[in-house]
């Protein structure tokens, strides 16, 4: 008889919980907040199986009573100490809406990248000059020496790099004018060579490099190959390069234009396959050509080829 009825209370419980299941999702939520809670007192106090039976019969008698509703779910996370997520978040929370931050769109122009170095500079000093002893801006005084300090600073430096340029441009000019030297003295040292004497062997024994073919006359010279410009190293200049010539090239003559049709302006005579034209107007366009005289005279120019100043 009483084995009946516990079994009576047991299947209404369970149809109870069963009509609870099928009515809402959240009803099973109850079911795992009572079973966590069985789980959690035999696990935390192990006192064994035996005490399995007086948790479900608790969790029966909470789902008669309706004392397991939605409204538990509150306390879900609660239950010392089993927190399934963060203490302060609960499952059954009402959802918090997140408030995203409007970007406030800057008035003050700071993209400083179109500016050129001296157009920076000038910037910056306006600025820092304006901004000291600002009433208006006193409270951030300090950023404002900060910039004055890193214009100072840039100033400083653009000055030691210009210093730099120049004194380059001078030692190249020193360089270029050694070199011319030395080649002049190498060619005086090789006609006083050949006075002394014609013999191949013996002009040889003396370290010289003899001509290929010194019989052959040599006629009108061919036109320079390869022409090609790049960038100078100062502002306003470009270097020209061509092929060598090995026989019969008593000078190079280099010319520019800016148009490729003319008129040309010659700015080198020299015996390397090489040099710089300066005092360009930057950015603008430049077409170069040379050509190569020899004892027939001067010979046809190269290909014209184009370069911007930069």
């Amino acid at each position: 008889m009483v084995f009946g009825c516990g079994f009576s209370v047991l299947v209404k419980g369970f149809g109870s919980f069963g009509y609870r299941f099928g009515v809402s999702a959240e009803r099973f939520g109850v079911l795992a907040y009572g079973f966590g809670e069985v789980v959690y007192r035999f696990g935390g106090v192990g006192k064994g199986f035996f005490s399995f039976d007086y948790w479900f019969d608790r969790l029966v008698d909470k789902l008669k009573s309706g004392a397991l509703t939605t409204d538990a779910m509150a306390n879900y996370d609660q239950v010392p100490p089993i927190f399934w997520d963060d203490p302060l978040l609960f499952y059954d929370s009402t959802t918090v809406p997140i408030t995203k931050r409007k970007k406030r769109m800057s008035i003050i122009k700071s993209d400083l990248s179109g500016f050129t170095l001296p157009e920076l500079i000038a910037e910056l000093q306006k600025v820092v000059g304006l901004m000291t002893g600002n009433a208006t801006f006193s409270t951030i005084a300090a950023k404002t020496t900060a910039l004055g300090t890193g214009t100072t600073a840039l100033v400083s430096a653009s000055g030691t790099y210009d210093s730099a340029i120049q004194t380059a441009d001078q030692k190249m000019t020193l360089r270029d004018t050694a070199r011319d030297a030395a080649e002049g003295l190498y060619q005086a040292l090789g006609t006083a060579a050949e006075a002394v004497t014609q013999d191949p062997a013996q002009l040889q024994s003396g370290g010289w490099t003899l001509r290929s073919d010194t019989s052959a006359p040599v006629g009108m010279l061919a036109a320079p190959s390869n022409p090609s410009v790049s960038c100078g190293d100062m502002a306003g200049s470009v270097d020209f390069h061509w092929d060598s010539m090995k026989r019969g090239v008593q000078t190079f003559l280099g010319e520019y234009s800016t148009s490729p049709d003319g008129p040309w302006t010659q700015f080198y005579a020299g015996k390397k396959s090489s040099t710089t034209a300066s005092g360009l107007v930057s950015g603008t366009m430049y077409w170069f050509r040379v050509r190569a005289v020899g004892a027939a005279g001067p010979g046809p120019y190269s290909s014209a080829i184009s370069h911007r100043a930069e």
